[in-house]
């Protein structure tokens, strides 16, 4: 219990040290429906703070949280958060009170609770205007609006297929259903990129860019001139609508250049035949290159065991015998299933046979003559001469069953031993 009320007794002393002044506004106080309005809160300390602004709860369905974005400031004590809302009905409505979250270092951290403002929403209708002007659908309130690259005023001068202008078109307000604005000219002369342009009431706050071109038709035409529309097509059974337009001033390209193509073509070519005359001078023409073919491993492991003498095998040439068969046989295995046997002990190739998908025959003559090789050179072992004999007969044999049919080889194939 003692140390609970020391706890809370110091607690208390360290919160007195960091005095915080927080504030909320909201801008203007009196408004309409559908107007924005600004939702702000700051917060003054005197140390170095850093602050977490959760998201705003209102819980009322009439009011619309449009944007929010926290404020940057020079000064370490000092942060705030805005919120840009919108309201749709009348009334006097209230925002409630926001909690923060302020801290100082890593183990101080309170929670400091801005106050709740109030807001008067009007209607648009009053005494001086009790009805509202009637509107011809499906045209948005406010209407779309057209932001030019150039605003000096002065038509804009495009080149015929090089030169383009930008035309942002975007909304302020959200559109009851989909609005299409087509874009196009008469005349042919400009070209449109889209050609139309939709907003409806899920992205219509993204503005969309027309780049607008000259189109060069290779004709002599002389400097001209050009108009692209604006055109909202309509969702009912009312004519289009013009919503705007664009004048450029057009720079004529003329016809196109058939004799720049063809003395372009003719130089290609010359510089190639004199390029084709000073390798065939130098001698570096790329000539033909015959590459040998190689010899399959099986040939080779079979040339290799026909050169093996089983005859007046001494105890000493027993030994090389028997090396070089195990050699042969661990090498073919290599080339042909690209494993590195020659690096593995016997156990260890009998860990890998698996994966050569062979029969059990010839997997365990495989190992029993691996194992005879091994007592051979490392126990000193000799076996009868029929046994080498048959050894040497039986590496054939299993060489023979170990190879994949998987390359057609001529039927008379050059030893490369």
């Amino acid at each position: 219990m003692r140390q609970l009320f020391y706890h809370f007794f110091f607690s208390l002393l360290i919160s007195g040290l960091y005095a915080v002044d927080i504030k909320s506004t909201i801008h203007p106080e009196v408004g309409t429906v559908g107007n924005f309005f600004i939702y702000e809160v700051w917060i003054d300390a005197e140390d170095t703070i850093s602050v977490i602004f959760p998201q705003l709860k209102l819980g009322d369905e009439f009011i619309e949280i449009v944007r929010r974005q926290e404020f940057a400031s020079d000064d370490p004590s000092r942060a705030g958060v805005e919120f840009q809302l919108r309201f749709w009905n009348v009334g006097v409505f209230e925002i409630p009170t926001y909690t923060t979250f302020v801290r100082w270092d890593e183990d101080k951290q309170e929670e400091v609770i801005a106050p709740s403002v109030s807001i008067t929403i009007e209607s648009v209708i009053n005494e001086e205007s009790p009805n509202l002007r009637s509107m011809i659908s499906p045209i948005p309130l406010p209407p779309l609006i057209l932001k030019f690259e150039s605003e000096s005023g002065e038509a804009i001068i495009l080149e015929e297929g090089r030169d383009s202008d930008t035309v942002t078109v975007y909304m302020v307000n959200p559109p009851k259903g989909p609005l299409t604005i087509k874009i196009f000219d008469d005349s042919g002369q400009l070209q449109a990129k889209p050609q139309e342009v939709t907003f409806d009431a899920e992205d219509w706050q993204t503005p969309r860019s027309v780049y607008i071109s000259a189109v060069n038709e290779w004709v002599e035409e002389g400097d001209h001139s050009g108009r692209i529309l604006f055109v909202l097509l309509s969702t009912d059974e009312s004519e289009d609508r013009e919503i705007g337009f664009a004048e450029y001033r057009i720079k004529d390209r003329g016809p196109f250049p058939y004799w720049l193509t063809a003395r372009m073509a003719a130089i290609i070519l010359l510089a190639g035949f004199l390029i084709w005359i000073w390798l065939k001078k130098t001698g570096r023409l790329p000539s033909r290159v015959d590459v040998p073919r190689k010899t399959p491993p099986l040939i080779i492991a079979l040339g290799k065991l026909e050169k093996l003498n089983v005859d007046d095998l001494s105890s000493a040439n027993v030994r090389t015998f028997y090396f070089e068969l195990s050699q042969i046989i661990r090498e073919f295995l290599e080339h042909e299933y690209f494993i590195r046997i020659l690096e593995m002990t016997t156990e260890e190739i009998r860990e890998v046979l698996p994966h050569f998908k062979g029969k059990i025959e010839w997997e365990k003559n495989l190992m029993n003559l691996l194992e005879r090789a091994d007592k051979v050179k490392f126990a000193k072992d000799v076996p009868d001469p029929l046994l080498i004999q048959s050894d040497l007969v039986s590496s054939e044999s299993i060489i023979r069953q170990i190879h994949r049919e998987w390359i057609m080889f001529p039927a008379k194939a050059a030893l490369e031993i």
